[in-house]
């Protein structure tokens, strides 16, 4: 039979587990946003637009820095599950 503790740690394991996974999607957008942006930059500054061009290097600028924001969140909730997983009751 589980434990109180055990069923808590199980439950809070399935709740980070779905963080995680929330977490890996909306990395993944940004990736695909940043790389989309650096494309039509490149685009923009081949067709001479380069007002176009700054706008989507800075829009892509912003998509890297949500990409390290979530990097540092994934890093934390990483060590917040496996602190969790090695605690006793």
């Amino acid at each position: 039979m589980l434990t109180k503790w055990q069923a808590q740690r199980d439950e809070l394991a399935l709740t980070l587990a779905g963080v995680r996974s929330a977490l890996l999607g909306v990395r993944g957008e940004a990736q695909r946003a940043a790389a989309r942006h650096e494309r039509m930059a490149a685009w923009y500054a081949e067709h001479g637009d380069e007002a176009a061009a700054w706008m989507e290097r800075r829009t892509a600028a912003v998509q890297r820095q949500l990409l390290a924001d979530l990097d540092a969140a994934f890093q934390a909730l990483e060590t917040a599950v496996s602190a969790m997983l090695e605690l006793d009751p």
